[in-house]
């Protein structure tokens, strides 16, 4: 039956019904009381009163009885709101995020927070080849309105599900927790081995995806960078190297001659060493190297914008040695290098700008790299 038509039954029958049943109540009442011995008064009273004057007193009686029960179901308006009982708004479930039961990438659940949304995501076994990036993109609408990057995850072998969180305080206008709407979609990039730069700021892809940056923002001061500036927290290019992790920014202050006295050894998980966009910082070797890649490195470790100067007096002296630096012993280890110039301005000594011992799966690559051994400067 329809709510509206059940109240309005409910309502005819408290103010008709309940009167009517007050007053065939009274009327009993009265008939019985000239049989009773006791509680003469009140019978007097009920017997002087005239025909109308009962049927007041019933009708009074029963707009009693309504009110009365009106308050008895209703909660005392004045008390705290901590009182009276209340259940918050509870945040959908998110579902299962494994891949057992589906065919594609698809959002399997969404839950929130303050501040935050949790997504939950799943493909099947297989159906994207490790190494590959799902991006997520957030909108606060489906017309007229960009879609911006919010994270990304770069997949491993034999993942299945991603639950990623999004702090949507960067989304949200004026004041309010959360946009008035906002919708979330996701795409897939091949293997970012090739350190693609997508949005053109200078640092790759990937390396923006775990420094905090946006790889479909332009800017390239919005990532995370270790900092080698002889006056700050890492004076040196070992320091910092000592404490990066996979795919850390090692950023060389250009304002300074860094000085290597020997050859600094690069680690196996991805690094990007550079100076920053416009600028070379420079490298001064005074041992056998600059640089030694023999930790079985792979192609995403990244060198970019760097003058190296070989200062070496006598002897041999390389800027990067690669595959480690005994031949007898060769470590199959990769790199990309890019704006790298070296100078070997010492005529007699044997200077190299690269030695490659052995080879590698992964492709050691040089673009716009130049080696001047043009004698004294």
């Amino acid at each position: 039956m329809d709510g509206g038509l059940t109240e309005a039954i409910k309502t005819a029958v408290q103010w008709l019904f309940a009167p009517l049943l007050a007053i065939v109540a009274l009327a009993w009442l009265c008939v019985h009381l000239e049989a009773l011995g006791t509680f003469d008064a009140i019978r007097d009273s009920v017997r002087r009163m005239s025909v109308f004057q009962r049927f007041a007193a019933a009708a009074f009686l029963a707009v009693f009885i309504v009110f009365a029960s009106e308050k008895t179901n209703s909660p005392p308006a004045n008390l705290p709101s901590a009182v009276l009982p209340s259940v918050p708004p509870q945040p959908p479930e998110p579902l299962s995020s494994g891949a057992s039961d589906v065919t594609n990438l698809c959002f399997t659940g969404i839950s929130v927070s303050s501040n935050h949304v949790s997504l939950s995501l799943a493909w099947p076994t297989n159906f994207i080849p490790a190494g590959s990036v799902v991006d997520i993109f957030a909108s606060t609408s489906l017309v007229g309105c960009a879609w911006n990057w919010v994270a990304g995850l770069s997949v491993g072998s034999g993942a299945t599900n991603w639950t990623p969180t999004v702090d949507t305080a960067c989304l949200a206008s004026g004041t309010d927790a959360y946009p008035p709407m906002l919708f979330f979609s996701s795409a897939v990039r091949a293997d970012p081995g090739d350190l693609r730069d997508t949005d053109g700021d200078f640092i790759p892809d990937v390396y923006e995806m775990h420094n905090d940056g946006n790889p479909y923002d332009p800017d390239y001061g919005s990532s995370f960078k270790l900092r080698v500036d002889p006056s700050e927290e890492y004076p040196t290019i070992a320091s910092a190297l000592a404490a990066s992790t996979n795919y850390s920014i090692i950023e060389l202050d250009p304002s300074f001659v860094h000085d290597v006295a020997s050859a600094v050894p690069i680690p196996a998980h991805p690094v990007m060493i550079c100076s920053p966009p416009g600028t070379r910082a420079v490298v001064r070797a005074t041992g056998f190297a600059a640089f030694l890649l023999d930790a079985a490195s792979s192609s995403r470790t990244l060198f970019k914008n760097l003058y190296v100067l070989l200062d070496a007096r006598s002897n041999i002296q390389a800027a990067f040695f690669v595959g480690g630096y005994l031949p007898q012993l060769p470590v199959a280890t990769a790199a990309m290098f890019e704006d790298i110039y070296v100078r070997a301005p010492h005529p007699g000594v044997e200077h190299f700008g690269w030695l490659l011992y052995t080879s590698a799966e992964e492709p050691v690559s040089l673009s716009r790299c130049t080696v001047n051994a043009a004698g004294s400067e």
